[in-house]
């Protein structure tokens, strides 16, 4: 993993301390990683509470663990303590998930959010985050069956929630879950821009004037900004939109042609 996360110019462990697209420019309140290793259905899960420049025990892992399919997460806490509990991602049902952003005004929002979460999932609950909660919310809305309906249902019901509660302070997500074979990946907002989504392809991703990452052929990263300096190797994901990224590739749906999908269906 670290030909991802140390490597690379513009890494994961430079954009917690120098992030140049995000809310905030350091992000030092925790760090994880969640990853499939193909054999054992459970992803494996290593957080802590401490900024990842200082996490020698992650430096050692992402030199020594190989993985197909990883999600990682650097935090500058908006909701809930600086705590592992709080830290990203977050793992339930053979799923990962992490997330960038607010839901808003989450004191006010919690008690109805977590209403809609069924007991099942709700046990999982160990932290405080409203990303914690996005999560288990999109378990109970069938993320397991329809990950792109669930993902899509669950900002929709919290949309819901924060107008019943006159919520004026700006939803912000973007959010990615895996079940190992495959990613989806949400970018949507509600009275502001929505958190930076990038993915790019290929056998080589360049940087200057020498390779920065490399990727297997065919392999999709998908990340929060990109990893060099070199733009052209790198696209946006659309606001309103879904990434997924599956065996057959990467596709972008807009989130309006999947509200329109499900009038169809109930008409």
């Amino acid at each position: 993993m670290a030909d991802v996360l140390l490597d690379p110019e513009h890494s994961l462990i430079d954009q917690s301390r120098d992030a140049r697209q995000s809310q905030f420019v350091v992000n030092g309140d925790g760090v994880g990683v969640g990853w499939f290793d193909g054999i054992d259905p459970e992803p494996g899960l290593y957080r802590e509470a401490r900024a990842a420049w200082h996490d020698e025990n992650l430096l050692s892992l992402a030199q020594h663990v190989r993985s197909g399919c990883f999600l990682a997460h650097v935090r500058a806490a908006t909701t809930g303590a600086v705590e592992r509990a709080n830290a990203h991602p977050f793992r339930g049902g053979g799923w990962v998930f992490q997330h960038n952003g607010e839901l808003g005004e989450w004191p006010e929002l919690r008690r109805a959010v977590e209403s809609h979460i069924d007991p099942k999932w709700y046990r999982l609950r160990c932290g405080s985050t409203d990303s914690e909660a996005l999560f288990l919310l999109a378990l109970s809305m069938g993320l397991q069956d329809d990950p792109v309906g669930a993902l899509v249902a669950a900002v929709d019901l919290v949309r819901a929630v924060r107008e019943s509660h006159g919520v004026q302070r700006p939803l912000r997500v973007a959010a990615a879950a895996s079940d190992g074979t495959g990613l989806w990946c949400i970018r949507t907002a509600q009275g502001a821009v929505a958190p930076s989504l990038f993915w790019g392809c290929g056998d080589t991703l360049r940087g200057g004037q020498r390779a920065q990452c490399c990727v297997p052929r065919g392999a999709t990263l998908v990340v929060s900004e990109p990893l060099d300096s070199n733009g052209k190797a790198w696209r946006e994901v659309p606001p309103e939109s879904i990434l997924s990224v599956e065996a057959r590739g990467a596709r972008v749906t807009l989130l309006q042609d999947v509200w329109q999908h499900k009038d169809r269906l109930r008409a």
